[in-house]
């Protein structure tokens, strides 16, 4: 690849050329392990139960985590909770059980680290 010397200034396009480069050496399994197009390559496709079993659960899920971000903000001193939550807002929210469903149904492992 021939570039310009840029020295300690990358473009948008050399952090992405980076970004696939460090994709295609990577070895999350350890060294001797698949790089992930290759593990990409030999996933299973989810079932139509396991699908309807996800959708469910991030539905109530994030009933559960609008109702908690709602009396979250009532709690603040000075902040009323929109009648609507913005774009911003729900983005968190769905987040946030999109997460919550993958913990409860086992194929999410999240682990919280002391700083």
């Amino acid at each position: 690849m021939n570039r310009p010397a840029r020295f300690g200034c990358w473009s948008c396009d050399d952090v992405e050329a980076a970004r696939l480069e460090a994709n295609r050496q990577a070895r999350p399994q350890g060294i001797n392990g698949p790089v992930p197009d290759e593990l990409w390559e030999t996933r299973c496709p989810i079932s139509a139960q396991e699908r309807t079993d996800l959708l469910q659960a991030v539905a109530m899920a994030s009933e559960f985590e609008q109702q908690k971000f709602i009396e979250s903000m009532k709690q603040q001193p000075g902040l009323r909770p929109a009648a609507a939550l913005t774009a911003s807002q729900r983005a968190t929210v769905a987040r946030r059980a999109i997460r919550r469903a993958l913990v409860d149904l086992g194929l999410l492992l999240a682990r919280r680290t002391m700083n």
